[in-house]
């Protein structure tokens, strides 16, 4: 393939070092037709990273889109070739910069909505249990004015946030791919937030593998050319102040008795009446008459070898397993920046 650089590139919107979205137009000439899939190919990608050298700075842009098309033919015959780029400033350095030691960008935050189990809540004011509702931030089991656990769900919004990041393109790949669903194992800090464990979860992790051309000029004047292979990585989470890890009621018609599971039966106690809960042998061992074999859950104790107690309402005590769906795990190989996001820098013409 032939090209040749005609003009270019220029600012159409905005100079190297104003404005924070540019435009910029570079003119190549090709001598033939048969030259374009060849040149096509040599293109920057759209999320990619460019860099533009104006004295002794630096300046680096992320690539928004790119569009090239055919200009009218030069007169001997060539190809005139227009690639018009539209950027976003990302930051400016003292001499060539790798793009994994740049800052994060791209960044955004908001919220989304999750929905969940519900196995707690806060009582409000009419509540049958609390009718002057309760404020003191505990939250109290779902369950119904009788104290039989109720099931449902809840929407929540939770904190959202996403932004871009580069890493050498010869991170391994299964870092990322096994990442995604995962919440992390410790504290963790990213791009300026601090997390604790278990309240962060990736969301997405897409890489685009990119190139970068950059120069960098020795004491003797002589310019020796660059090319930055990496990965971009475009990261979504979701944080949670109360954790991943969710209240289950921990509820059966079964009770564990020395690794063994039995039925769960009920009884009236014939000399207090009080109803008694326990396995078929213990009821036969017990003198009543009326056992019968529970269908319905009832609360288990913690260690699921007995029913839960009553309270001095006669509600039953309810009990929870706690625990996050999503797996724990470290994030420390996946580089994220602890920094915050890169601020736009306006850079005054005469500097």
């Amino acid at each position: 393939m032939s090209c040749k650089l005609l003009h270019g590139p220029t600012f159409k919107s905005g100079s190297v070092e104003k404005k924070r979205k540019k435009t910029v137009e570079t003119i190549y000439r090709l001598d033939s037709a048969d030259d374009v899939d060849a040149f096509l190919a040599t293109r920057k990608k759209q999320g990619g990273t460019v860099v533009f050298r104006r004295g002794i700075y630096s300046y680096y842009y992320s690539i928004d889109s790119i569009s090239v098309d055919r200009r009218p033919p030069l007169r001997d015959g060539g190809l005139q070739i227009a690639e018009t780029m539209t950027l976003s400033t990302l930051t400016r350095a003292k001499g060539p910069t790798p793009p994994w030691e740049l800052s994060p960008y791209n960044y955004r935050d908001g919220a989304s909505l999750v929905e969940e189990s519900t196995a707690q809540f806060y009582p409000g004011v009419g509540d049958p249990i609390f009718p002057n509702g309760v404020n003191d931030g505990v939250a109290r089991d779902f369950v119904d004015a009788a104290g039989v656990m109720l099931e449902g769900s809840a929407t929540r919004s939770l904190f959202s946030f996403s932004f871009s990041y580069n890493l050498p393109a010869e991170v391994e790949a299964s870092r990322f791919w096994r990442a995604v669903g995962k919440v992390n194992a410790s504290t963790i800090t990213v791009c300026g937030m601090t997390f604790g464990p278990r309240e962060l979860k990736i969301e997405k992790l897409d890489r685009t593998f990119c190139t970068t051309d950059d120069e960098v000029t020795d004491v003797n004047g002589t310019v020796t050319k660059i090319v930055w292979k990496y990965w971009r990585v475009d990261a979504e989470f979701l944080a949670d102040p109360r954790t991943f890890d969710q209240r289950f009621l921990n509820v059966g018609t079964h009770v564990n008795v020395g690794g063994a599971l039995y039925r769960i039966w009920r009884w009236t106690d014939p000399a207090t009446l009080a109803p008694r809960f326990g396995t078929y042998y213990q009821y036969l061992g017990s003198g009543a008459t009326d056992g019968e074999a529970l269908s319905e859950n009832v609360a288990l104790s913690l260690d699921g070898t007995g029913v839960s107690p009553l309270d001095a309402t006669g509600r039953q005590v309810m009990t929870h397993r706690i625990g996050s769906p999503f797996q724990p795990a470290s994030f420390s190989g996946l580089r994220l920046p602890k920094i915050g996001a890169a601020e736009w820098e306006i850079v005054d013409e005469e500097e």
